[in-house]
């Protein structure tokens, strides 16, 4: 018979056993079970995560921000190196671009890769090895020997705990990862906001969304699209469903919106939206940065871009710049005018085939001055007679300078070409030299004049006495009078230098152009087979002339039109009133009224190379011209402050067209004529005849005695003082005084006349000059003198002068 309790403590034991038995075989089910539970839990984080890095890695991989991207990796694997044995990124080529490597590989592990797609192009692949010795294995070690704990003191209460445990530090590790995601979420300085893809809501924002818009977390994610946007809601949903559409459609979209802030406020964003899929759900990520700043910059240099076009544009020169490569870049509205390119057309090409310069002395293609610009690495300017053919064709003289564009490191990046049209200028100086040299021949011509004049007043003076002393019949006779008609000749042309010279000064009087216009040329082509067609404005207004002077001006004009017109034809001469309304580089005019002159013929024309050369002093194609005539017109046009112009006529001929200033003033009545009386008075008369020539003065000292005068001679106005004086305090007294104008070296009449007035305010006195055109010779009376004699005279001259002087 058994024992009670052995019996029982058997069954106890083998109960016990069965149960230790059933128990371990429970845990070891439960341990397994929990291990694979908890290899799949590991899996599903660790798919989740290799998803989060692939979304964070391809970012910053569109943005080719690489240095970030393995920064990241590399921080993250260290922060997991609890369950992370290894993460590499390559690119589709090859190359590593991150690579991080636990300091202790583990013994199991679990790898998992994803490609990730950057750009159209851009692929890389991402690998991620998990530690599963560190995680799972020690986890299910820990839990086995909790069991075997649990054995020994509650197998149910080991279980209990280390399930417990295990699920504790499973909830730790989520908590840890949604830690880290939130932060890695919050880190960037530009606002996110993750959508989602259906319906816009939005799900989630980070920390620079609510510093960007102003809302609290909750607040923000209440909000919709149209509450985050400036424009009208139609407007925004619209063009947020077009956007999104976009997105899911043709990938991800970058763009600028007009965002608002939630007291109110517009500001300038940019948007980044890029579609994403995660559990069976589709998300809308929104990158926004604020762009006010650069939108105001931009706004900066819009205006300072605007405010250097319109510069450039109104700048009177022409300005092209180019690149470094010498293709244009901008031409100004004066360029484009010049050039015949405009902007649109120019840019692009290089300046050589835009800016043609050729030397208009040799026709040869200047330089590129872009090219000498890159390589002097300076400022050029172009040489003299460079010419600019326009697009169209045309010739124009340019003064040009090309000078470096630096940029704020001081590198050459262009080269700026500023040029200006001196066309009118260059013949504007043209025409000054063309003055100046006449002025200096005039200068000499007026001096030789003079001391010749004073040498043919002796010779005609001379001749004429000589005449009164030989019969008519006699044979020397004739041959004095031939003499004295070429001294007349020769007076002609001494009148011709001293009009073309300075002291041919016009007097100037108001006077109808027309008559003057039509008696002159009338005399020309008295007797020839060439006509004048007239055509007069009928508002012509009166020219402030010299009559005289005009009329040598338009014969000597009308005479080489007659020249040129061998076979006979007509000339046209057209008077109209003309408004030189402001100064002008192509005029020498000033401001004001003219009458304009045009005087075309049907003549041979003159060529082109010799129209500068035609006003010059002595310059003639005819064989038997002196080259005076048109000398003297420029010079008589140029001292009544008008303008002579000469131009090919189109069909063959000339045109020379003649601006002269207008006045208001009444013409001026002719004065009557006087009869003289040619025998001296009766009676003795003492005269005093003032003159620099010693030959001059015998030969009126001569000329008078003969008519029964007493003449005193004195060589300049201080001697001829002095004389009147003494003859006057003696009581001898002088009747009339004939005084030279002009005394080099001396005083001369108008100072004498001043001084004898002062004198004897009743002095008669005559004054004599070669100068005929002088204002004192025209004008006499008003500076005191009784008469005016222009020198050469001949003796009835000096005789009819003289009697009528002493007569009144």
């Amino acid at each position: 018979m058994k024992k009670p309790g052995k019996g029982s403590s058997f069954k106890y034991w083998l109960f016990f056993l069965l149960i230790i038995i059933v128990q371990l075989i429970l845990a070891r089910q439960v341990v397994v079970g929990v291990r694979e539970s908890h290899l799949s839990e590991i899996e599903q984080v660790a798919e989740r995560d290799i998803a989060f890095l692939s979304e964070i890695v391809r970012e910053k991989l569109q943005n080719r921000d690489y240095l970030s991207a393995d920064f990241f990796l590399k921080n993250w694997g260290k922060s997991h190196s609890h369950r992370i044995d290894k993460i590499i990124l390559e690119m589709a080529n090859g190359f590593i671009l991150s690579h991080y490597q636990s300091p202790e590989p583990s013994r199991k592990s679990y790898t998992l890769s994803r490609d990730v797609p950057y750009s159209y192009r851009g692929q890389a692949r991402l690998g991620v090895r998990v530690n599963l010795d560190s995680v799972c294995v020690h986890e299910v070690e820990c839990v086995r020997n909790m069991a075997l704990l649990m054995l020994f003191f509650s197998v149910a209460l080991g279980l209990l705990l280390g399930l417990h445990l295990r699920q504790r530090k499973m909830a730790q590790a989520l908590s840890n990862s949604e830690n880290r995601y939130r932060e890695i979420f919050n880190a960037p300085n530009d606002a996110i906001l993750i959508h989602d893809a259906a319906s816009g809501a939005i799900l989630d924002v980070n920390r620079a969304m609510l510093e960007m818009f102003g809302y609290g977390y909750e607040a923000a994610r209440q909000q919709t699209i149209v509450n985050l946007s400036a424009r009208s809601s139609a407007e925004t949903l619209a063009a947020v469903q077009l956007k999104f559409q976009k997105v899911r459609e043709q990938g991800p979209q970058l763009f600028e919106w007009l965002s608002q802030k939630r007291d109110g406020q517009a500001f300038w964003t940019e948007v980044a939206l890029k579609e994403w899929g995660f559990d069976g759900r589709n998300y809308i990520i929104a990158v926004i940065r604020d762009i006010s700043r650069r939108k105001a910059d931009e706004e900066i240099l819009a205006t300072e871009r605007e405010r250097l076009r319109v510069t450039l544009r109104s700048i009177g020169d022409g300005v092209m710049t180019t690149d470094i490569e010498g293709n244009v870049v901008l031409v100004n509205k004066v360029a484009e005018e010049l050039s015949g390119w405009s902007q649109g057309e120019a840019v692009g090409r290089p300046l050589s085939e835009v800016f043609k310069l050729v030397n208009d002395k040799t026709g040869e293609i200047v330089p590129d001055p872009v090219q000498r610009v890159l390589d002097w690495q300076k400022g050029i300017s172009l040489p003299e007679h460079t010419v600019l053919i326009s697009r169209n064709g045309q010739r124009l003289s340019i003064a040009d300078s090309a000078a470096p564009i630096y940029d704020r490191s001081s590198q050459m990046v262009g080269v700026v070409v500023v040029f200006r049209d001196v066309t009118e200028r260059q013949k504007l100086e043209k025409e000054l030299l063309k003055s100046r040299k006449l002025e200096s021949v005039a200068v000499l011509a007026g001096g030789i004049a003079h001391d010749f004049n004073n040498i043919l007043a002796a010779i005609m003076g001379n001749l004429s006495l000589a005449l009164t002393m030989v019969q008519e019949s006699a044979e020397v006779y004739e041959i004095l009078q031939d003499a004295e008609k070429a001294s007349l000749r020769a007076s002609d042309l001494t009148q011709q230098l001293l009009t073309f010279a300075k002291g041919g000064e016009p007097v100037k009087q108001a006077a109808a152009i027309e008559s003057v216009v039509r008696d002159s040329a009338s005399f020309v082509l008295r007797g020839t087979s060439v006509r004048c067609d007239y055509k007069f404005a009928p508002d012509l207004e009166l020219a402030l002339i010299d009559a005289a002077q005009i009329s040598q001006v338009i014969q000597n004009l009308v005479l080489n039109a007659r020249q040129a017109m061998q076979s006979g034809g007509v000339i046209e001469i057209e008077a109209r009133n003309y408004l030189q309304e402001a100064a002008s580089e192509a005029s020498l005019l000033t401001p004001g009224r003219y009458v304009e002159i045009v005087i075309k013929d049907q003549g041979c024309g003159i060529p082109v190379e010799l129209i500068d050369k035609i006003f010059d002093p002595y310059f003639t194609t005819k064989a038997q011209g002196n080259g005076l005539g048109l000398a003297i017109t420029h010079s008589i046009i140029r001292k009544h402050g008008g303008q002579i112009k000469v131009a090919p006529r189109s069909g063959g001929g000339s045109v020379f067209t003649i601006y002269l200033p207008t006045t208001a003033a009444p013409v001026m009545a002719e004065p009557a004529e006087v009869k003289l009386s040619e025998r001296p008075p009766s009676g003795l008369r003492r005269i005093l005849v003032m003159d620099d020539e010693a030959m001059l003065r015998d030969m009126v000292k001569q000329i008078l005695s003969r008519f029964g005068y007493e003449v005193v001679l004195a060589a300049d106005g201080n001697e001829a003082l002095a004389i009147y004086r003494q003859a006057r305090e003696s009581g001898a007294g002088i009747d009339l005084v004939i005084m030279d104008l002009t005394i080099p070296g001396g005083m001369g009449g108008k100072e004498a006349m001043a001084a004898l007035k002062e004198f004897d305010p009743q002095a008669k006195v005559i004054v004599s000059s070669g100068y005929s055109n002088d204002p004192i010779m025209a004008e006499f009376e008003a500076y005191g003198f009784a008469a005016a004699i222009v020198k050469p005279f001949r003796l009835a001259d000096l005789q009819a002068v003289v009697a009528r002087v002493l007569a009144g």
